[in-house]
């Protein structure tokens, strides 16, 4: 008799190992599965703040005015704060008596809120050389000191 109990816990026990492997194997395919699906997920909220950002900067700022050098975008969804941001360039040529100025703006918003986070404007001086001025710097309704240090703000919103 106890060879006979010794023999079906030796039976359950080995039935009990192929069950766990199973398990095991059947836990991986479906984090594998998990993880697929969360690609997928994200793939479509980038693109989705793609499409956005892209709506965003032609109704906000196109047309280009005739002073215009540069005026272009990128963006990004932030994963970590759910929200899709915009970074916009803008150069542009002063008005006379400024037309050989510089002028840079770069202005971080939130697409899907419509709120802007931050702004920098820079004046390039061609009278005086390579002199800056900065005109506006804040990066959440508070005011920054220099370009650098709005980029140094911005940068963790686009990044993450």
């Amino acid at each position: 008799m106890r060879a006979l109990v010794i023999i079906v816990a030796t039976l359950l026990a080995a039935c009990n190992g192929g069950k766990i492997a199973e398990l095991e194997k059947q836990t991986k395919e479906l984090r594998a599965e998990l993880e697929t699906q969360k690609t997928i997920v994200d793939l479509d909220t980038q693109a989705k703040c793609s499409n956005e950002a892209q709506r965003f900067f032609t109704e906000k700022y196109l047309p280009r005015t005739k002073q215009t050098v540069i005026l272009d975008y990128t963006n990004h969804y932030n994963s970590k704060l759910r929200k899709c941001f915009i970074k916009v360039e803008w150069n542009y040529r002063g008005s006379p008596p400024q037309e050989r100025d510089l002028f840079k703006v770069v202005q971080i918003a939130d697409v899907y809120e419509n709120v802007e986070y931050g702004s920098v404007s820079e004046h390039h001086h061609s009278e005086s050389g390579q002199m800056v001025s900065l005109d506006y710097c804040t990066v959440r309704d508070v005011e920054c000191k220099t370009s650098s240090a709005f980029f140094q703000s911005i940068t963790p919103l686009m990044v993450e």
